[in-house]
């Protein structure tokens, strides 16, 4: 699993999209599907599929398979 840690400048932007930007999902749909398979984990738990609209806080662990 890769893990990041997010920085302050990516502070209050939807975890879709920062799985898009960040992490190399390439899309907020691609993003939305990692979630729905269950490849996304915050602070070691797994995603579930409707945190796409969350805003990441500086500080969160993400990690995916």
């Amino acid at each position: 699993m890769q893990e990041w840690i997010i920085a302050d400048a990516d502070a209050d932007m939807r975890l879709d999209l920062w799985l898009a930007r960040r992490a190399g999902a390439g899309s907020r749909s691609r993003a939305s599907a990692w979630l729905e398979r269950g490849k996304v984990f915050l602070n070691g738990r797994p995603a579930e599929p409707g945190e796409a609209s969350l805003r990441v806080r500086p500080g969160l662990c993400v990690g995916v398979w």
